[in-house]
């Protein structure tokens, strides 16, 4: 008869093979010691049916000459595959260690032995198993992170490449015609500072998200009246959007909406979703600036009457240097850093971003942070 041991909720699970006919009936008594607990089975082979499907972290295989083949089988098994294999044999099959190592067997033990040095063993190999898993684990992330990187550089490149350009041709232009009109010469110069200031505010995001991610930006938390910043984001943009013909219509809750926020952090996500619904909007639309209470939160909303957004675009719209499928309507330029710098500084603050939208019927950027009045003075 074979047996199936699952160890303490301290040190996992574990699967043990005991063919008892071989003199093995003891290895369920000494892991049992261990705080194992041992689950008859009858055929080895049908152990995973009987464990509902659980994946063990190590499997003993006390079988003999037959344990080669359990051995070789267990590996070809997804379910086990990963887990390390202790192989026991008696004096006599001392001939059989070799052979079952060479089937996937990670360690062995050969009678006699005592219950101590069977659990030592079990435990010791169950650690390994566990630093190979993290380590596996960390090179994934290693490799990840690599391509990201990889992936950062190329879009960096990418979007500094075509304001310096403008920059030095712009430049080339108004130096190689000294007697050029004033008005072209203004032009070319509108060009160069355009671009400078593209490049100035994707230096800046780019600083702002490192900073975010290595934990380095203060974020000075307390009481802030949300109220107040966002008709100032407001007015600073009243220009832009009068200048495409579109209305922002602001509303607001009564009484002060305090939110436990960093005012610096509180203004740049403003800015950041007024000046996306403002630069994705046609020309012409009207753009919903809302602020209200919702129980412990107060909730920032910005909606747009623009194209929409799919649901592949809002999977990845808050990941760095996300393309997404809508494009500036009046030629304006974008960094792809906007938004996630905005889901960094929400969560920093406790807070919650989101984005509903469907392709054609606009979208509707919703910002919840926590309500003042409820923190302890």
């Amino acid at each position: 008869m074979s047996g199936i041991a699952q160890e303490s909720r301290e040190t996992g699970n574990a699967l043990v093979l005991a063919l008892r006919d071989s003199g093995n009936s003891d290895v369920d008594g000494m892991l049992s010691v261990g705080g194992f607990e041992v689950i008859p089975v009858e055929d080895g082979s049908k152990a995973f049916e009987q464990i509902g499907g659980r994946t063990p972290e190590i499997i003993i295989v006390a079988a003999g000459e037959e344990g080669i083949e359990v051995c070789r089988r267990l590996k070809e098994n997804m379910a086990a595959r990963e887990a390390p294999i202790v192989f026991i044999a008696g004096e006599a099959e001392r001939s059989c260690v070799s052979g079952a190592l060479d089937c996937g067997a990670a360690d062995y033990l050969v009678r006699p032995f005592g219950a101590g040095e069977l659990i030592a063993r079990v435990r010791l190999n169950l650690e390994l198993a566990r630093a190979r898993q993290e380590l596996r684990r960390y090179e994934h992330r290693v490799r990840e992170l690599r391509a990201e990187k990889t992936e950062f550089l190329s879009m960096v490149a990418h979007d500094l490449r075509s304001p310096l350009s403008n920059i030095v041709t712009s430049a080339d232009i108004v130096a190689s015609d000294p007697e050029m009109p004033r008005e072209q010469t203004a032009e070319f110069l509108q060009i160069i500072c355009s671009s400078a200031r593209h490049m100035i505010h994707l230096v800046e995001n780019l600083m702002d998200l490192n900073a975010i991610e290595q934990g380095r930006m203060k974020m000075d938390l307390g009481p802030c009246e949300l109220g107040v910043l966002m008709r100032g984001v407001a007015a600073n943009y009243d220009s832009k959007a009068r200048a495409k013909q579109q209305e922002l219509a602001i509303s607001e809750d009564h009484g002060p909406l305090v939110a436990m926020a960093d005012q610096h952090s509180a203004i740049q996500i403003f800015d950041n979703l007024v000046s996306n619904a403002i630069k994705y909007s046609p020309t012409g639309k009207r753009i919903e600036i809302r602020l209200k209470r919702r129980e412990e939160m107060i909730r920032f909303e910005v909606q747009d009457q623009g194209p929409g957004l799919d649901r592949n675009d809002l999977e990845k719209m808050f990941g760095k240097f996300a393309r997404l499928s809508a494009k500036p309507t009046g030629g304006e330029t974008s960094t792809g850093l906007g938004l996630s710098i905005v889901k960094k500084m929400v969560e920093a603050a406790g807070g919650n971003v989101w984005c509903e939208s469907e392709p054609g019927k606009g979208s509707m950027f919703v910002v919840e942070l926590k309500s003042a009045a409820l923190v302890p003075a």
